[in-house]
């Protein structure tokens, strides 16, 4: 299977890069061309931002949708900065086998950290984000539980995939402070859960976003409170 969506992330690549839907990533003769062919991006200025990342990090409508942008784009993305094309990138994975899989794991190569705990992705909108993990022994602690930090990764990533999906375009936001609670100890497999109905934004505000984690009987193990500063974005600036 793996092998398979390499193959599908490959043709997206080749696609969006206007390569042969057969040719290699990577090729060595499509790099030779495009080094010839493609003009000095510091000297064209008509050129900037035209990649689709940048496209969606300046505020323009990008051409094409990026499947990849969270694998080999965006550099210099920051926390609490808004991913470009999340729910775009997470529906066009629902079409493809182990859509679910296949987000998650973009998302760990996007933000290694988030990903250092492997969780799955199963439920993304505006508003609403549900993110579980499999317990096992690489989150675990001396207690034979999950471990806290590994609880508060997780609650941290449903709780900003919430925030970021509801964002308006106009709108930057960056986590400002965590707090969690820890219930009772977490073992089996966990669900995160998280609500976020937005304020309007007219200027800089604070903004509480909130995680529930249950374990497989329902019980709530962990609450984490996730305090974002909010504000509007600088005319012609990304951030």
């Amino acid at each position: 299977m793996y092998f398979r969506l390499s193959k599908i992330l490959c043709g997206f690549k080749n696609q969006a890069r206007g390569r042969h839907p057969g040719e290699k990533c990577g090729s060595t003769r499509h790099q030779k061309e495009a080094t010839h062919a493609a003009p000095d991006r510091h000297s064209d200025p008509d050129h900037s931002g035209s990649s689709v990342a940048g496209q969606a990090l300046e505020g323009t409508q990008p051409k094409r949708i990026s499947l990849y942008f969270l694998y080999d784009g965006v550099d210099g993305l920051r926390m609490g900065e808004k991913i470009p094309d999340l729910l775009a990138t997470w529906r066009m994975c629902q079409r493809l086998p182990a859509g679910k899989w296949l987000f998650s794991r973009l998302l760990g190569r996007r933000v290694p950290y988030s990903g250092s705990i492997s969780p799955l992705i199963t439920a993304l909108r505006p508003g609403y984000a549900r993110v579980e993990l499999r317990d096992r022994r690489a989150v675990r602690n001396h207690l034979d539980s999950i471990h806290a930090i590994a609880l508060a990764n997780l609650g941290e990533i449903a709780s900003g995939l919430a925030l970021l999906c509801s964002l308006p375009a106009h709108v930057r936001g960056i986590v400002t402070h965590i707090s969690i609670d820890y219930l009772k100890k977490a073992r089996g497999r966990l669900v995160a859960e998280s609500r976020v109905t937005l304020p309007e934004v007219n200027g800089d505000l604070q903004h509480r976003v909130r995680a529930d984690i249950r374990d497989q009987s329902g019980e709530v193990v962990a609450r984490i409170e996730v305090s974002w500063q909010l504000g509007l974005k600088t005319l012609g600036t990304s951030d």
